[in-house]
């Protein structure tokens, strides 16, 4: 099942495909998993760990504390430094605007 994640709650093992997924956002050790239907789901694993597990070529690290799907970015605020993502949240990025143009 590589291109979904699996998130195992207290009652369910759920299967989402990567599509679903917004972005995933660092919280020490847990990470929260954004779906874009703003559903939330907290790992308890480090993103660093999330990414390495995940496909990485659908999702972009914009900074130290989120890994986004790169299909839900609608556009970039070179000014704020943010990405605005589909459901119009916006992420601050760290990177290169370079680096982030050439990896979509």
């Amino acid at each position: 099942m590589s291109d979904r994640l699996i998130i195992n709650t207290n009652k369910l093992v759920l299967l989402i495909y990567y599509d679903q997924i917004n972005f995933f956002k660092s919280d020490d050790c847990y990470t929260n998993v954004q779906l874009i239907d703003s559903q939330q789901y907290i790992l308890c694993k480090s993103l660093k760990r999330v990414e390495l597990e995940i496909n990485s070529s659908c999702f972009i690290r914009v900074h130290a504390s989120y890994l986004v799907n790169k299909r839900s970015i609608k556009s970039i605020d070179k000014l704020n430094r943010t990405v605005c993502l589909i459901n119009d949240l916006k992420i601050p990025y760290t990177i290169k605007l370079r680096d982030l143009l050439s990896s979509l």
